[in-house]
């Protein structure tokens, strides 16, 4: 019982940050050219690829982070820039930094990582794995909260027929204020962890 309840307490932070609500406007707005089925393939494969990299991050992102000299502070940065930009890429649809061919599928850039896969997540993951927590716990917060996350980003094509052209303008402009506040907030946890570390 204790097992359990471990795991679901190192879940439920790991879900919040893969924030799949927020996701799925962002992922509608990429995959709107493409058929209901190649959606459902594409947002599948991709979240298994998320999952390989959250897997890998448990096990190796430490040391990944200490041979190229990457502070924590670094990294929830650049998670800061790459949220920003595509809070810009919402909030203003003609800023396009990233447009996708519709006869092209994505291939891990930009729905693998870094929409499912946040740099925030990746790093959150490396934190816990420094902590002494069973490895056997983190595995299963990890599986159990992509599983939570995948099943919800499923429905992405679903919301995209209910909301119709209107209803995803709107889905994806207040994806991309919660993208900009999730950029603010990125920036924040990277200064108070640099000025953390500096004394």
């Amino acid at each position: 019982m204790e097992l359990i309840s471990d795991i679901f307490m190192y879940a439920l932070p790991l879900f919040i940050l893969l924030d799949p609500f927020g996701t799925v406007g962002i992922l509608s707005s990429f995959l709107k050219n493409y058929q209901h089925r190649t959606q459902l393939r594409i947002i599948f494969f991709e979240s298994i690829i998320a999952l390989i990299i959250m897997l890998g991050a448990l096990l190796c992102g430490e040391y990944i982070l200490r041979i190229l000299h990457i502070s924590h502070a670094a990294l929830q940065l650049s998670g800061g820039v790459v949220f920003s930009l595509f809070a810009l890429q919402l909030l203003f649809p003609h800023f396009k930094l990233i447009t996708l061919n519709p006869t092209e599928r994505p291939f891990i850039s930009p729905i693998a990582v870094p929409l499912i896969a946040s740099p925030s997540l990746l790093a959150t993951i490396t934190i816990f794995s420094q902590k002494e927590i069973s490895f056997g716990i983190l595995v299963g917060a990890i599986v159990l909260a992509w599983g939570a996350g995948t099943l919800i980003l499923l429905q992405a094509p679903l919301l995209v027929r209910l909301l119709k052209n209107s209803g995803l303008r709107f889905l994806e402009e207040m994806s991309g204020i919660l993208c900009l506040l999730v950029a603010v907030q990125m920036f924040i946890d990277g200064i108070l962890s640099f000025l953390g570390h500096s004394h």
